[in-house]
């Protein structure tokens, strides 16, 4: 059995039908967000080519490829119009 913090009641927590916090369900509107397969395709073509890049262009100016990753994504992140998502910390 799952022990709630203290101060807390269980409504607090979330549903009591079992629901674990910070599982994915349905949205705010109650209809569930459906991913679109041309979208997964898209994402890990763009992550693969990503990748590659930072692999190609660390040799010749001589920084590690992660760190050119890094770097990139948090550039990315200061774009307008990208939106912004949440990670489930479980």
């Amino acid at each position: 059995m799952r022990r709630r913090p203290s101060g807390l009641r269980r409504s607090d927590l979330g549903r009591d039908d079992g629901e674990r916090l910070g599982s994915s369900g349905p949205g705010r509107d109650g209809h569930a967000e459906s991913v679109h397969p041309e979208h997964v395709v898209i994402l890990f073509t763009l992550a693969l080519l990503t990748m590659a890049g930072a692999s190609a262009l660390s040799g010749p100016i001589r920084i590690a490829a992660p760190l050119l990753l890094v770097v990139f994504g948090g550039l990315v992140g200061f774009v307008p119009g990208v939106p912004e998502f949440e990670i489930d910390p479980e």
